[in-house]
């Protein structure tokens, strides 16, 4: 089966929807599937250019092909008879253009033809597909939302699952990822004032701009905790990320409203690795990976909460194993792996 897997790009960037690709492609390989990556280039604004842009790619031909699954907008566009639409947290997608066409139509009277032009042709092309796929809970409901069509949910797996394993426990908590307002890192600089000096936090991951960096360090500083908080605030090697997760006594994810496909890939990363996760009850889809008391710790998403959660795991290296080890077996009965991902995509 000659297997094409059908996306856009931007050149010269690069990021998790990329790297989704690429893993996608050596996975279907390792399972003998013949499959290769077509990236069309694709730029969404202005929002006026979205009629050119549609209409290159619906007048795209494919040819030698078996099966096609097309990652996001516009690509699904690109017509066959066995196209697979995956809808991606990680891509602009095309709920995310109407949105935009809404505002923009208080004042541009073509923009609401052009966002008209857009649901027409996703419904048309979701119509037609074979399956349909949406990679989180808030993905498909924007779908239904805009389109009124109810995709499969299917969780993109993680890309390199092989890298994270436990390591050990050097007693620290981690918060990995994004540094961003949404992942309320503060509430966790806030917690860390409310437990005794032995507790250790780091912070790591690339900040969504230098002064959310200037913040936290600004924060860490007049809390004085500059030896119990590190913050190493960059674009972390998967190696290197994979060795923090290992040797962490738990992690911690204090999104509101978490999505495992956009941005929370951390509770993946620390299922995978057998450690115990502490989040809140406002996470969203992460609520549901996080069982109290047995794979983790549902916060309330107060510094003081996620102070007593911490202190839990920090205070028992036994309990926290045992939750980490819980964890793991759920994760893998979960099947949000390769092998099964592959499966349900060429079904």
């Amino acid at each position: 089966m000659n297997v094409l897997v059908l996306t856009t790009m931007i050149p010269f960037l690069h990021g998790r929807a990329e790297e989704l690709t690429n893993h996608l492609i050596r996975h279907m390989k390792l399972q003998g599937v013949n499959a290769e990556a077509m990236r069309l280039p694709f730029k969404g604004c202005p929002a006026e250019r979205l009629l050119d842009e549609m209409f290159i790619f619906k007048s795209l031909k494919l040819f030698n092909v078996d099966r096609v699954i097309s990652l996001g907008f516009p690509a699904y566009l690109v017509p066959f008879h066995t196209r697979v639409c995956w809808i991606m947290a990680s891509h602009p997608q095309s709920y995310d253009y109407v949105e935009e066409l809404d505002m923009l139509g208080k004042r541009e009277p073509r923009a609401r033809s052009i966002k008209d032009a857009v649901i027409r042709n996703d419904i048309r092309s979701f119509r037609s597909s074979k399956r349909l796929f949406a990679s989180s809970k808030a993905v498909q409901s924007r779908m239904r939302r805009h389109y009124d069509v109810a995709p499969d949910i299917l969780v993109p797996p993680l890309c390199d699952p092989e890298r994270f394993t436990s390591l050990g426990d050097d007693g620290y908590i981690l918060a990995a990822g994004r540094v961003d307002g949404k992942r309320r890192h503060s509430l966790l600089i806030d917690a860390m004032r409310l437990l005794p000096p032995s507790a250790k936090l780091i912070i790591a991951g690339r900040p969504d701009s230098p002064a959310e960096a200037r913040r936290l360090q600004e924060q860490v500083r007049a809390a004085g905790l500059e030896g119990r908080v590190t913050l190493d605030l960059r674009a972390l090697p998967r190696a290197e990320l994979a060795g923090l997760v290992g040797r962490a006594r738990a992690v911690v994810c204090a999104t509101a409203d978490g999505d495992l496909a956009d941005g929370d890939e951390l509770v993946m990363e620390a299922l995978e690795a057998s450690k115990p996760l502490i989040t809140t009850a406002d996470a969203g889809d992460l609520c549901n990976v996080v069982l109290n008391d047995r794979t983790g710790i549902l916060s309330e998403s107060t510094a003081e909460g996620l102070a007593e959660s911490m202190a839990k795991l920090l205070g028992s290296s036994s309990e926290a194993a045992e939750m980490g080890a819980a964890g793991h077996e759920m994760w893998c009965s979960l099947k949000i792996d390769w092998s099964t991902t592959i499966e349900r995509l060429l079904t």
